[in-house]
C-alpha cells in the first residue's frame, strides 16, 4: 500500500499502539480498533477495557492485514471515516 493511501484505509479490526501522545496517559495504550468516530479510535485492550484515544495530538503504529505496520500523525484522520476514504491526497 502507497504511503499516500493509508488515510484512505479501514482501522477497525486493526491492531494498534500509540506511540506518542500530548496527553501522556495515553502513550503505551495498545489494542484492536473496534470503532472509530471523526475525532477519536476506540480501542479495545489485552484486559478487555474500551479506551478512547483522540485523534489530535498522537502518533499511532497501526499493524495491517498484510502484516506491514505503520505509524501515523492521527490528526491527519481526523475526519468522519466515511469521508475520509473518498478524500484525494496530494
Amino acid at each position: 500500500m502507497a504511503g499516500k493511501d493509508i488515510a484512505r484505509h479501514e482501522f477497525i479490526g486493526l491492531m494498534a499502539e500509540v506511540m506518542g501522545a500530548k496527553n501522556k496517559s495515553l502513550a503505551g495504550i495498545k489494542g484492536k480498533v473496534i470503532d472509530e468516530t471523526k475525532n477519536a479510535f476506540i480501542m479495545l485492550t489485552e484486559k478487555s477495557e474500551r479506551k478512547t484515544v483522540l485523534k489530535q495530538g498522537c502518533a499511532i503504529a497501526f499493524e495491517l492485514r498484510d502484516g506491514q505496520k505503520v505509524i501515523i500523525d492521527a490528526g491527519i484522520l481526523a475526519q468522519r471515516p466515511e469521508d475520509r476514504i473518498k478524500m484525494k491526497i496530494k
